[in-house]
């Protein structure tokens, strides 16, 4: 003998929606985690271990300034020159680790300071690649000119902008 009834059909259709956008998000989730991995998979990324151990034991140097340029002197550990030494080896090309500072500056402080161990560094250099290969592919299909990516880039930077305001005024 069961206890609890059915839910009537008016409270399925209260929730119903709701219960679509999270099977909806979960989906894409996926597609995105997979889509993600087989381009990793296509890069199939080769590090030098130890310029990632050099690059790692000077990462406060280089992520010391609010955003990082390509320093006017080369980045030095101990003793060596490192801004002109391969970083990691993909399939189409090399970065060195001056290219790589350079594309650090695309990335939020918060991102940076999440690098705490050499496999983090690693993992950043990825997405990084891969970043830029999603942007690549969007470009070649005209994302960039799409009414619907337009307005989600307006709604993302105004919801950016109002979140600084708030706490820019709640700060001061």
């Amino acid at each position: 003998r069961a206890e609890t009834q059915f839910v009537p059909e008016t409270d399925y259709m209260k929730v119903r929606e709701k219960l679509w956008r999270r099977v909806l998000d979960r989906r894409f989730g996926e597609i995105i985690r997979g889509e993600l991995h087989r381009i990793e998979q296509e890069l199939s990324p080769s590090f030098n271990e130890s310029v990632v151990g050099d690059v790692f034991n000077s990462w406060q140097t280089l992520i010391g300034e609010p955003s990082p340029v390509l320093p006017k002197e080369p980045i030095r550990s101990d003793r060596k020159d490192l801004s002109s030494m391969e970083l990691v080896r993909f399939v189409d090309g090399t970065w060195t680790v001056s290219e790589f500072v350079a594309r650090l500056a695309k990335t939020s402080e918060r991102q940076k300071r999440r690098v705490k161990k050499p496999g983090d560094l690693r993992s950043m250099a990825i997405g990084l690649a891969t970043r830029e290969v999603l942007l690549n592919k969007a470009k070649q299909l005209g994302l960039e000119s799409d009414s619907t990516v337009l307005h989600s880039v307006h709604q993302g930077m105004e919801a950016f902008l109002l979140k600084r305001w708030a706490v820019a005024t709640t700060d001061t």
